[in-house]
C-alpha cells in the first residue's frame, strides 16, 4: 500500500491554525520584543522559538504518551491504532506552524532548507500506515537539540549554554537517526517514503552537527562570539 490518508479537512484548518498561530506571535514580536538583529534574524525569533521547543511541543507530546503510552504498537503502527490521535495531530500542526513562521527569510539558507524538509515531513506523516509515534518523538528529540542552538545564538558569550549545545546537540542527532532507521525497517511505510524519511532525517542531522563542528572551530569559521 503505497499510501494510507488520514488527511481530512479538519487537518487542513489545523494547519492553517497553527500556522496563523506562528505568524501571531511574530506580529506580537515585532511589536513587543527586542528586534536586535541576531544570526539573520530579530532577537526574538529565537526566543519565541524556544517557546515552542520546550512549551507548547512537550505538552503535545506529553499529552500524546499520557493518552496512548509508549508503547512498540504506538512507534510503529499507523493512526488507526492510536487510542486517541488527537495531540500528535496538534503535535503536527504546531510543529508545521512553528516552521512556517519563518519562510519569509531567506537570508539563513540553512534554516530555510531545514524548515521545508520539516514541514514537508509533517504533511507526509498524515499519509503513511505507520510510524506516526516515531515520527513525534523523533522530531520533538531533535527540536529539543535546537533549544540547546538557540540559546547558544542567544547566550554567544556563556560557557553553560556553550558546553550544553556541545553535550546536547549530538546525542540528539543520533537519537533522531537511530529512530529515522528503526522507522525505515519497522514500520509499514512504502520505500519510496521510507527513503524520502530517512534522506530527510540524516541530511538534517548531517547540517546540525556540522554547525556545531564550524561553531568550534573544527571546521570552516565560528559562528558566534567566543
Amino acid at each position: 500500500q503505497f499510501l494510507f490518508i488520514m488527511f481530512t479537512s479538519a487537518d487542513i484548518i489545523g494547519l492553517t491554525v497553527g500556522s496563523i498561530f506562528g505568524v501571531a506571535l511574530n506580529l506580537y514580536a515585532i511589536n513587543f520584543m527586542d528586534n536586535t538583529p541576531t544570526e539573520n534574524f530579530p532577537r526574538w525569533r529565537w526566543k519565541l522559538s524556544l517557546v515552542y521547543q520546550l512549551g507548547l511541543l512537550p505538552i503535545a507530546v506529553g499529552l500524546g504518551l499520557h493518552t496512548n503510552s509508549c508503547t512498540q504498537p504506538y512507534l510503529v503502527q499507523g493512526w488507526d491504532s492510536f487510542n486517541d490521535p488527537i495531540w500528535e495531530r496538534v503535535y503536527l500542526y504546531l510543529l508545521f506552524g512553528s516552521q512556517a513562521r519563518d519562510c519569509h527569510n531567506y537570508k539563513n539558507k540553512l534554516i530555510f532548507i531545514h524548515h521545508i524538509v520539516v514541514m514537508a515531513n509533517c504533511l507526509a506523516t498524515f499519509f503513511v500506515p505507520g510510524g506516526i509515534g516515531l515520527f513525534v518523538l523523533g522530531t520533538y528529540i531533535l527540536e529539543f537539540g535546537s533549544a540547546f542552538f538557540n540559546f547558544r545564538v542567544l547566550y554567544p558569550k556563556s560557557a553553560i549554554v556553550k558546553y550544553s549545545y556541545y553535550s546536547v546537540m549530538p546525542v540528539t542527532n543520533v537519537l533522531g537517526i537511530i529512530l529515522g532507521l528503526y522507522m525505515a525497517n519497522e514500520t509499514p511505510i512504502s520505500p519510496p517514503l521510507k527513503s524520502f524519511y530517512v534522506l530527510s532525517i540524516v541530511g538534517v542531522c548531517i547540517g546540525r552537527q556540522r554547525h556545531m563542528f564550524k561553531d568550534m572551530g573544527w571546521i570552516g569559521s565560528k559562528q558566534h562570539t567566543q
